[in-house]
């Protein structure tokens, strides 16, 4: 995992975290040959740019999308 996602992870109270962290691993079992970034960035809202690059939705737009629980 980057150390920019890792940081932006830290700015998420922790039931959103909770609630983003089960979204991803959803994501993961869907296909295993996903990276956990991949999977992390999926669950937040995240948009790939490019092979490996992430834009990082806002922090409003990732508390929203990890309101409630994935599953």
């Amino acid at each position: 995992m980057h150390d920019k996602l890792y940081e932006f992870l830290e700015k998420l109270p922790r039931a959103h975290l909770i609630n983003l962290l089960w979204h991803a691993l959803d994501e993961m079992q869907a296909y295993n040959g996903r990276s956990r970034t991949w999977c992390i960035m999926e669950a937040l809202g995240g948009e790939e740019v490019e092979e490996g690059k992430w834009k990082f939705p806002t922090l409003k737009k990732a508390k929203e999308n990890t309101e409630s629980m994935g599953l």
